[in-house]
């Protein structure tokens, strides 16, 4: 029997966001010209405003896969430093299409981030190189970029989108497809592990795909109210609209009814719930069939996935058993409808 060590699940957050800190100042100090960036006002700044959770894929994704597959620390750091600044790109891109098109300070942050990508990338590549076992495939970069105009389409014009002559299970497909693509950047990572490792990224990429996707889920389901407002993109609102034509939006109270008369938000959380149960599955496999796997850290690491799914239950549960309170007002449901502590959010 393997003895490990027992940390509180929800620790884990703090413990990764910890050695996201160390590893970012020691690149920054190692390497200043090309890094150094990782320790300025400005891009911390830039992260405060466009990462919402310290919970967030953005932080914890570069030490699940670490902890999954082991590895040589080095690397690691290197990769979750360069990955910090990627995945910063991909979120402020995000929040500038879905804010006003003509707000100058949002095309000023894409700017910034643009840039402290394209140093991120090149140092990466700069460092893993000598390791790597095959090239970094960035191509998942485009599947993003895709997906981000897609959801431009979307904020353009719901009645383009032809959701209504789907049926229950094509809309799914189609929806999670969207959001795997709008998350597609994290598969560079997978790439990046992989590439220091046995080059095989395909089981890292579907374990992060699901955890993605169930981040959205519970993402949409938390800013529904908001979306429905703005017309962002919302896989609830698309189920409505799948069910009622896009003609509901335009009485923004009947909408949140329908939703709540026809429990979509729990169906929802559901499926996300269930994407969260096939990342852990994932997770246990990709961690038994590692050879540098880490005992305490895997453990650690399914300990806190095991947390965030009990927390997600009892989000659905309190859902199901008060209806979802969207039309009571956005403060008090987000008091009704309640998050769990700790959410993957995307």
């Amino acid at each position: 029997m393997r003895m490990v060590a027992q940390h509180a699940p929800h620790n884990y957050v703090l413990m990764a966001n910890n050695r996201q800190v160390a590893a970012c100042a020691t690149i920054a100090k190692s390497y200043p010209n090309q890094m150094g960036f990782l320790e300025s006002e400005e891009f911390k700044d830039l992260e405060r405003r466009a990462i919402d959770s310290s919970a967030s894929l953005a932080v914890l994704a570069p030490w699940m896969v670490s902890d999954l597959t082991g590895g040589d620390d080095k690397y690691i750091e290197v990769i979750a430093a360069s990955w910090r600044a990627i995945s910063l790109y991909i979120r402020v891109l995000d929040h500038t299409i879905d804010r006003d098109q003509q707000e100058v300070g949002s095309r000023v942050d894409l700017l910034y981030a643009s840039t402290y990508f394209c140093q991120a990338v090149s140092f990466a590549c700069n460092e893993i190189a000598p390791k790597a076992k095959g090239p970094i495939d960035f191509r998942a970069m485009f599947d993003a970029a895709d997906a981000e105009m897609m959801d431009l389409h979307a904020l353009k014009s719901k009645n383009e989108l032809n959701l209504e002559c789907l049926k229950e299970e094509e809309y799914w497909l189609r929806a999670s497809e969207l959001m795997r693509k709008k998350n597609s950047s994290i598969n560079v990572l997978a790439h990046m592990v992989s590439s220091v490792k046995d080059g095989n990224c395909a089981p890292l990429i579907q374990f992060l795909d699901h955890l993605a996707i169930a981040g959205q889920v519970f993402d949409d389901v938390s800013d529904l109210e908001l979306d429905l407002a703005t017309g962002a993109n919302n896989c609830i609102v698309g189920e409505l609209i799948r069910i009622e034509g896009a003609s509901i939006l335009k009485n923004y109270r009947e909408a949140l009814v329908e939703i709540q008369d026809r429990k979509l938000v729990g169906a929802m959380l559901r499926r996300g719930l269930n994407e969260l149960k096939m990342a852990m599955n994932l997770a246990m496999e990709i961690g038994d069939s590692s050879e540098d796997y880490n005992a305490d850290t895997s453990e650690d690491l399914r300990n806190y996935l095991s947390f965030v799914l009990q927390q997600s239950e009892r989000w659905l549960e309190r859902s199901e058993c008060s209806g979802y309170p969207g039309a009571l007002g956005s403060g008090r449901a987000k008091k009704l409808v309640g998050k769990p502590a700790i959410l993957l959010s995307t």
